[in-house]
């Protein structure tokens, strides 16, 4: 098995990838297109142009709340992922308002190993289709996620083939005597707090909690002002309940005029509740990988909750990046995971991350330990000081209905104080390469662009990445991969401007901002690290590469229109054979 991802940028692009990995010549193709474009035109177009590149491939797919791409997050761009099965096949049929009908039943049966499985529509609550599923086909694991639309909560949509469906399940069944499926879920979210009792629900809404309303609840543990922002403060402290062994996480999506909650799970009357907040100190901890991944993985597929990107934020790469360095991964994060937490009993999950390692040639692999990454906090879009505030105020209303002393209440006032001091302590070099990571390179931009907005102080930016950096990974493995990162963010930084901030913008790809410089010196200043680059014999792989996009700040530019030219610069630079620095203005 093999999998092969991209970004997309237009049809040409896609054409050659597809044709670079020859990939039309193969039989049993998925292709899984995620997509934070919503324009529902354009992406008829892309997955048209696929049918017609692979016209026997199963091709399927869901919008999104972000994307993942060899262990990088997107926002608001188009993923495509193709796996090439050598043995397994593929089956995929879709069932509008998730209801399982007799078509269903076509692609099932005993030898199906795995049930990829999105669903789109925002109040669609697949249940019964996972219930279903789990009764015809107990032996096989079911992955995938419900669709999103980038924190709108308004349309989400799936994908079969050419069409779009607008509420439904679209449902792939994988079979194959030699296939390996290892499903894995992160959720680290801890409950807090007494238990809760739901005393007013109807279908999928629920009006109250404890004999209170959601809001009035929120509000009373959490402190005023929690109703202009619930739906953020749910995705951070949702309602969990328990599910066998596992802590199923709630989040709520909308509330209704009469004030009555929509779940992304449903939750009836006399259902036990509690609130879940995340546990900071294990949310980017991978040691867990050591003993999860046991066997040779080929592929994975990962389905992230879109409320671990709230915690997050930039740093949500800290979580996916030591997935890539296992085998190529690619994902989309969701409004809800599903996950199989014993044979035959599947979930809607939410707050966690999900993944499956695939492989065709499952040999056990040899014991050792994965490389810990730093824990780093970035600017979130709900403050650190907000979120300690909030969890305060709630230690504070546990206290006084528990009858709890005040040397009690200031002790753990207390404690939580060092927590938020150390949560607003935000850490600004890579790990791996002991430069400038992207948080701080942001700050940078921000900075750069107030002086050009104020004083029409110029500058410019040079992105930059390795040359075939994956086939490096592929023949020599990780460990040579990220070496030849660091002897090039050692080389560089020794020869950049004591005015100048360069930095990891991500994988393989690095930012130099220049200060007070014009294009055509922002293009010699790529160009000498071009020739630096080349000129430099690395350990084991000899010579190595980089290709250059360069672009200077004009009057309306924010980051994103300054550095998306600066990547279409780089593109060319790609396109026109690699080793090359490109420009534009």
């Amino acid at each position: 098995m093999k999998l092969f991802s991209m970004m997309y940028r237009n049809s040409a692009q896609l054409s050659e990838f597809v044709a670079e990995h020859d990939i039309a010549r193969k039989a049993n193709v998925l292709v899984q297109v995620f997509s934070g474009v919503l324009d529902c035109g354009a992406l008829v177009a892309v997955l048209r142009h696929l049918g017609q590149l692979l016209p026997d491939a199963v091709i399927v797919g869901a919008t999104t709340t972000g994307e993942i791409l060899e262990g990088v997050s997107y926002s608001e761009s188009i993923v495509i992922s193709i796996s090439v099965f050598n043995s397994s096949h593929v089956r995929a049929i879709a069932c509008p308002n998730a209801t399982p009908t007799p078509v269903l039943d076509s692609i099932l049966n005993d030898q199906v190993k795995l049930l990829l499985m999105l669903s789109g529509g925002i109040d669609l609550v697949p249940t019964e289709m996972l219930h279903y599923l789990g009764k015809r086909v107990p032996g096989a694991f079911v992955v995938g996620g419900c669709a999103g639309d980038n924190d709108r909560l308004q349309q989400t949509w799936v994908f079969l083939g050419q069409k779009v469906i607008e509420r439904g399940v679209v449902v792939v069944a994988i079979s194959g005597g030699s296939f390996y499926v290892k499903p894995v879920m992160k959720f680290n979210w801890e409950p807090m707090g007494s238990e809760m009792i739901v005393t007013d629900a109807e279908g999928d809404l629920v009006r109250t909690i404890n004999g209170f309303s959601v809001a009035e609840l929120y509000r009373h543990y959490f402190g005023k002002g929690v109703e202009t922002n619930l739906i953020s403060i749910s995705s951070v402290f949702p309602l969990m309940r328990k599910r066998g062994d596992l802590h199923v996480s709630n989040i709520l999506l909308e509330v209704d005029e009469n004030g009555a909650c929509l779940f992304s799970g449903r939750m009836g009357v006399g259902e036990r509740v509690v609130f879940g907040c995340a546990d900071v100190d294990m949310l980017l901890d991978d040691t867990y990988l050591e003993h999860a991944m046991t066997h040779h993985i080929e592929a994975i597929w990962a389905y992230s909750c879109g409320g671990r990107k709230k915690i997050l934020q930039k740093e949500i790469d800290k979580e996916l990046l030591p997935l890539a360095r296992l085998a190529p991964m690619a994902g989309f994060f969701t409004y809800g995971e599903f996950f199989t937490a014993m044979a035959g009993q599947h979930e809607i999950l939410n707050n966690t991350m999900t993944f499956v390692g695939l492989s065709e040639n499952p040999y056990e692999r040899r014991h050792r330990s994965m490389e810990q990454e730093q824990m780093v906090q970035s600017d979130l879009e709900i403050s650190p000081r907000q979120i300690f505030q909030a969890m305060t105020h709630f230690a504070n209303a546990v206290a006084c209905e528990r009858d709890e002393s005040y040397r009690q209440i200031a002790q753990y006032a207390a404690e939580l104080d060092v927590k938020n001091a150390q949560l607003e302590r935000l850490y600004m070099t890579d790990r791996l390469t002991g430069i400038n990571n992207r948080y701080k390179l942001d700050a940078v931009l921000s900075e750069r662009l107030g002086l050009f907005q104020r004083y029409a102080t110029p500058f410019s930016v040079v992105l930059f990445d390795v040359d075939k950096f994956k086939s490096i990974n592929d023949t020599h493995g990780h460990t040579v991969g990220d070496d030849v990162l660091c002897t090039l963010a050692g080389l560089v930084k020794t020869h950049v401007r004591d005015t100048d901030h360069f930095g990891r913008w991500g994988g393989e790809e690095f930012l130099l901002v220049c200060s007070e410089t014009f294009l055509e010196g922002g293009k010699d200043i790529a160009e000498k690290m071009r020739g630096l680059l080349e000129r430099h014999r690395f350990n084991v792989v000899e010579r190595v590469t980089a290709s250059f996009g360069v672009s200077q700040c004009q009057v309306g530019d924010n980051a994103t229109t300054l550095l998306a030219r600066a990547d279409q610069a780089l593109y060319r630079a790609k396109h026109n054979g690699r080793n090359r620095v490109e420009a534009l203005a």
